[in-house]
């Protein structure tokens, strides 16, 4: 359904469109797989619908006995994904309701990406120096990552500094040095520890980097 979504011309994308906002939550199955067609295109629509299906999801993801999202929860992250896309003042109030509450956290960020604001990174500041649950501060490191790709600004260094230094992912925590080195904030020592990190990625990109950057985060 995704890429059918990503394929598809603006009237079949249209006509899906519809026939969502048409389908009642009493067929989940069919309902996941027709919000999966936005995952990787805009819904044309307003985005009502999927804003309701978030505000009545409770306040974080749900899982079956064998430690899978419930049905229900992956129609509310596929919600979240088709969002991201979306350019709505309600959906920017959707996130910083979310993010006021803590509710869905490793997600909520992601409905910022099409509606950020200079401002917002001082928000990304605050969320990062938390103790979140480790799924959920992985999820917000994604979302951020994705967000400075698009909204690259010398305001993000602090949250990608506190992303560095409390992310549980080994892996996503080699994009924190290359993005702040982006923006002529990477601090000298990080670059010089990323020289002898276990990564032999990250410490081949520390060995190439140019002079050590003077602009840094404390």
């Amino acid at each position: 359904a995704r890429y059918w979504g990503k394929w598809s011309d603006d009237a079949e994308i249209e006509k899906a469109a519809q026939d969502f906002l048409g389908m009642s939550a009493d067929d989940p199955e069919r309902l996941l797989k027709h919000i999966r067609i936005f995952e990787m295109r805009r819904f044309p629509l307003a985005p009502d619908n999927l804003i309701q299906l978030i505000k009545e999801a409770g306040t974080k993801p749900e899982y079956n006995e064998d430690d899978r999202f419930t049905t229900k929860t992956q129609i509310v992250v596929s919600a979240f994904r088709a969002l991201a896309h979306v350019s709505h003042p309600d959906v920017r109030q959707l996130a910083l309701d979310l993010i006021e509450k803590r509710h869905w956290i490793g997600y909520a960020a992601s409905l910022l990406l099409s509606n950020w604001e200079l401002e917002d990174w001082a928000l990304m500041e605050m969320l990062t120096k938390e103790q979140l649950d480790p799924f959920d501060y992985h999820g917000l490191g994604l979302d951020i990552l994705a967000i400075f790709r698009q909204h690259p600004a010398p305001e993000a260094a602090q949250a990608l500094f506190n992303l560095y230094e409390y992310g549980p992912c080994s892996f996503c925590r080699e994009s924190w040095p290359e993005a702040l080195a982006s923006i002529n904030r990477l601090p000298d020592w990080m670059r010089e520890e990323c020289r002898h990190d276990s990564s032999f990625d990250l410490r081949e990109w520390a060995e190439n980097l140019d002079a050590p950057q003077s602009e840094s985060t404390d």
